[in-house]
């Protein structure tokens, strides 16, 4: 009966990481995954909780097989080391003895992993030391995770998409451009949520309540967690919670409670001018309403900015549309390169 053990913070998890599980679960009759986590600077990398369900989410799709694997994470007061050190390994190898007394094997792409093996009396099996079968390390994907995407699980790329809000007051063109833009960057995009809840239910302006807007905010922030995993490097969002908050303050004269709670990050809004000819869909104001509102949003994007929140904006501002979206794509793409 061979019990396997692999350990590593998988910072993030990548296709390397995984096709050594994939050996290892093919070598064992039981297999312990333990991800780790330090006190360590940890700018840029992912919580233990989101790495330990990437690994699982990956390994529920491995073909069938024998081997029963379990997942660990813990945060362990332990040194680590940046190359493979046996004074370190030691250390940890005490540990380990009495964190898994049955463990016959290690499992490593690192030489730690025979260091290890030999403090712990078992056996060491090393696995594409040289990252021939996947050619990539964390730190890649950390420092250009664009670069290294094939390289990044599907269950992990959604910690590395940029998310772009289409963001501006009634009729100046979010819908077209939030579409058109996904076309272009050939990933998907979160349509006008409140706008969809109120055409498939019939529901007017003069009609909006508490729950309304509750129900716009919700089901915004859901679409997103849905769509942020099928995006391709980048997800376009048509309005956020920032103008949902708005509408709800300029209708019901007050923020409604917890909608705000359901507000998200955005790496880049594409703020769209007023400039484009009104169109009335029975849905919206007016054209001096849509004036008044765009100063209303360009004053929630400054009071966060004020406030110290990481707020990224470029105006959209040309009256043609075909100028419009040439605005947006090189805006776009100095993001991407970024």
């Amino acid at each position: 009966m061979r019990t396997g053990l692999i350990i590593g913070e998988f910072d993030p998890p990548h296709n390397g990481h995984m096709a050594l599980f994939k050996h290892a679960s093919r070598k064992c009759n039981f297999l312990n995954i333990y991800v780790t986590d330090s006190d360590k600077n940890r700018s840029k990398r992912l919580k233990l909780e989101d790495r330990v369900a990437v690994i699982s989410e990956e390994i529920g799709t491995f073909p069938e097989h024998e081997c029963v694997i379990t997942i660990i994470g813990e945060k362990v007061a332990l040194p680590n080391s940046k190359h493979s050190c046996r004074s370190v390994s030691k250390m940890w190898a005490d540990y380990l003895n009495r964190k898994f007394p049955n463990v016959t094997h290690i499992f490593s792409s690192e030489k730690y992993g025979d260091y290890l093996a030999e403090y712990m009396g078992i056996k060491s099996e090393i696995f594409d030391i040289n990252r021939k079968a996947v050619p990539v390390s964390s730190t890649d994907i950390h420092d250009h995770p664009f670069r290294y995407w094939e390289h990044i699980p599907a269950s992990a790329r959604r910690f590395y998409v940029k998310k772009v809000c289409v963001y501006g007051a009634e009729s100046t063109g979010k819908s077209r451009l939030t579409k058109f833009l996904a076309k272009e960057f050939d990933t998907t995009y979160v349509p006008e949520i409140a706008r969809t809840i109120m055409e498939e239910n019939g529901i007017s302006l003069k009609e909006l309540n508490d729950e309304h807007f509750l129900s716009f905010a919700q089901n915004q922030y859901f679409f997103i967690e849905k769509e942020i995993r099928k995006a391709n490097k980048i997800l376009f969002c048509d309005t956020d919670n920032i103008i949902t908050q708005g509408y709800s303050k300029f209708y019901l004269k007050k923020l409604v409670d917890g909608i705000s709670d359901y507000e998200i990050p955005y790496d880049l809004y594409l703020f769209l001018y007023p400039n484009v000819p009104f169109v009335q869909d029975g849905i919206r104001n007016s054209t001096d309403r849509r004036t008044e509102m765009h100063s209303i949003f360009v004053r929630e994007l400054e009071t966060r900015r004020n406030m110290g929140i990481d707020i990224r904006y470029r105006m959209i501002n040309k009256h043609e549309w075909i100028e419009r979206n040439e605005q947006a794509v090189k805006y776009v793409k100095e993001l991407m390169e970024s």
